[in-house]
C-alpha cells in the first residue's frame, strides 16, 4: 500500500545566479542545504578571474559534500538599453498609454523614448513586443513611422534611465555574439562549464559560431521567441 504513495524522482531543478551576495563558501553552502542544483554565472556581470575563483569555491563544496553541482555560462549577447531620464528621474506608465520610441539619442521623457541601438525603429516592426527591465514594463508596437514608433503599453510600472530592453519577436541585424562573447565562451569550455545559455542567437550565425567552438558537441536550442509565417522555423540544433 505504501508504495502506492512513494514519491517520483525529483525532476525540477533550482537554479540560482551567483553574484557578490551569494559567492562566498558559507553562503553557497547553505544555498547547497537548501536544495541548490545548479549555479548560474552570469557574464554580463564580473571578470572571468572572478568568475574563475567561485568556480574553483562551488567545485570545491562539490567534491566535500560529494553532491554534483552543475553550472552554467550565461552569454551578454548584444545589449540594448534605454538612454538617461531627465535628471535620471524615473517615471511611472499605465496601461494603455501610448509610448512613442523615436530615432536619436535625446533624454528620455513620460511619453517618449529613445535606445542605444540605433537601427531601433527601422526594424522593430507593428505587432512586436518590446520587454523593459527584464518584463516589468511591456509595451507593443501599434504604427512604425519614419524616426519613431508608437507604442501601447501593456504592463506599466515604474522606469528609470538605462533599463534593459529585450525584443523577443525580433530578428535584429546586429550580431547575436560579440568578441567578448566569444571570450567567454572559450573561458568556459577550458574550464570544463556544463552548459552555455545563449537565448539570444536565433540566428544559424550565431549558432554555428557556436558550434565552431565546441567541435563535436550536440546543440540544442531554447526557443524563446514567437514563430509567425515570415519566420519559419528551419534549424534548431547544430
Amino acid at each position: 500500500m505504501s508504495a502506492q504513495f512513494e514519491h517520483p524522482p525529483v525532476k525540477t531543478k533550482l537554479i540560482a545566479t551567483i553574484g557578490p551576495a551569494c559567492r562566498e563558501p558559507k553562503i553557497l553552502a547553505e544555498l547547497l542545504n537548501a536544495g541548490l542544483d545548479i549555479c548560474r554565472f552570469n557574464f554580463s556581470h564580473g571578470t572571468l578571474e572572478e568568475h574563475g575563483r567561485v568556480l574553483d569555491t562551488i567545485r570545491a563544496l562539490s567534491a566535500q559534500r560529494r553532491q554534483p553541482i552543475t553550472i552554467i555560462g550565461d552569454l551578454c549577447g548584444p545589449k540594448i538599453r534605454l538612454t538617461r531620464f531627465a535628471n535620471d528621474e524615473a517615471v511611472e506608465l499605465c496601461a494603455g498609454q501610448t509610448i512613442r520610441i523615436a530615432r536619436g539619442d535625446h533624454e528620455c521623457n513620460a511619453g517618449e523614448f529613445t535606445t542605444s541601438y540605433t537601427p531601433f525603429v527601422d526594424e522593430v516592426p507593428v505587432g512586436h513586443r518590446v520587454l523593459i527591465d527584464d518584463g516589468l514594463i511591456r509595451l507593443l508596437v501599434t504604427e512604425q513611422r519614419t524616426d519613431v514608433l508608437l507604442c501601447s503599453c501593456t504592463v506599466g510600472g515604474r522606469v528609470s534611465s538605462r533599463k534593459g530592453i529585450n525584443l523577443p519577436d525580433t530578428r535584429l541585424s546586429v550580431p547575436a555574439l560579440s568578441d567578448k562573447d566569444l571570450r567567454d565562451l572559450d573561458w568556459a569550455i577550458e574550464n570544463d562549464l556544463d552548459y552555455i545559455a545563449a537565448s539570444s542567437s536565433n540566428t544559424t550565425t550565431g549558432r554555428l559560431r557556436l558550434a565552431s567552438r565546441f567541435k563535436g558537441v550536440s546543440l540544442r536550442s531554447q526557443l524563446d521567441y514567437q514563430l509567425t509565417g515570415d519566420r519559419p522555423f528551419k534549424q534548431i540544433s547544430a
